[in-house]
C-alpha cells in the first residue's frame, strides 16, 4: 500500500531528524491525494485517521507531523481539484461529499 509506505518514509525521515520542510511537505500532499483520489473507491484509504492518531499519540515531532497530515487531509478534500470553470470536477465532489458525510470532518476535528 503506498499510502502506508509514504507515512513509515516520514516517520524514519522525523526520528532521523532528516526532515526537510518542502520533501516533508510534499510527502504529505502525496499521502492526502492519494487517500482523496481512493476515497469513495477503497475503504483502507478511510484508515488514515488511525494513522494519524497514532503520530498524534506518539507526541514531539510525530504529532506535529500527524497535525499537518491532518491539516493537509481536511485541505486536500476542501479545495478538491478544479474542473473547467473553477468548479469541482465530479470524483472530488462526490469524496468532498462522502469525506463530509461519512464522519470523515468530525473525526478529523475530534483528533
Amino acid at each position: 500500500h503506498l499510502v502506508q509506505f509514504i507515512l513509515q518514509k516520514l516517520v524514519l525521515m522525523v526520528e532521523a531528524g532528516n526532515d526537510r520542510k518542502f520533501i516533508t511537505r510534499s510527502l504529505i500532499q502525496v499521502v492526502c491525494r492519494i487517500t482523496k483520489l481512493g476515497w469513495c473507491a477503497d475503504e483502507k484509504q478511510r484508515n488514515i485517521f488511525a494513522h494519524i492518531l497514532q503520530f498524534l499519540q506518539r507526541g514531539g515531532n510525530h504529532a506535529m507531523l500527524g497535525l499537518n497530515i491532518l491539516s493537509e487531509l481536511v485541505t486536500e478534500f476542501d479545495q478538491g481539484q478544479s474542473g473547467r470553470g473553477g468548479r469541482l470536477d465530479t470524483m472530488g465532489r462526490q469524496a468532498a461529499q462522502s469525506f463530509r458525510e461519512q464522519d470523515g470532518l468530525t473525526k478529523a476535528f475530534k483528533l
